[in-house]
């Protein structure tokens, strides 16, 4: 996923609208010259919550930042109101970062998702599809171990452990499991650690 920098800000609160900046009015006379029909707003929702970026229609469309009033916030790519491209979502209340690939709003292709918990992560990257886990992934546990299992996701389940660190293979090369492994932001800080001992 490319980076992008955002120059430039138009603030509207409420309906109302403050004066254009200088750098603000350069930028838009820029993006006017190369047909560009996108606009930089920074918008403030009635949430709390804001959004700094380009505009298609009045909606987050290009390249922008949210930032929700959780703590939460995501900064990447937006195709008509949703997340949708390259990006990076930070969850504030667990710690979990996901930098990847979006798809209508959900985390779909390819991603990394990392959670650090009591100085400890975990971090799963692999493929992702409606916002789950889904097809080949590898997790790795950073606690001293830093043990490693690759295996298969099926709709945020793991289906399939290929092998650890170790390159011990699970059965004949794989375990058929019912255990659902929602990662990352639905396990407890207990149970992350009993996972990686």
């Amino acid at each position: 996923c490319v980076q992008h920098s955002v120059i430039g800000t138009m603030v509207y609160e409420k309906a109302k609208s403050k004066p254009l900046t200088k750098e603000e009015r350069r930028l838009q006379v820029l993006l006017n010259n190369r047909d560009v029909h996108l606009s930089m707003y920074t918008t403030c929702y009635r949430s709390g919550g804001k959004y700094v970026g380009t505009c298609k229609g009045g909606v987050p469309h290009g390249f922008g930042k949210r930032y929700f009033v959780s703590g939460d916030w995501y900064e990447g790519d937006w195709k008509l109101g949703k997340a949708h491209g390259c990006g990076v979502y930070f969850e504030a209340a667990t710690h979990t970062t996901y930098d990847g690939e979006w798809r209508l709003g959900m985390r779909d292709g390819e991603g990394s998702s990392c959670r650090t918990f009591l100085g400890n992560s975990v971090e799963y990257y692999g493929r992702w599809e409606k916002d789950k886990q889904h097809g080949e992934g590898t997790v790795t546990w950073t606690n001293g171990s830093d043990r490693v299992m690759k295996g298969e996701w099926k709709h945020g389940e793991l289906i399939k452990v290929h092998e650890d660190r170790s390159g011990f293979n699970f059965g004949s090369g794989f375990v058929e499991s019912s255990r659902k492994l929602d990662f990352p932001s639905s396990w407890t800080d207990a149970q992350l650690a009993e996972l990686a001992v």
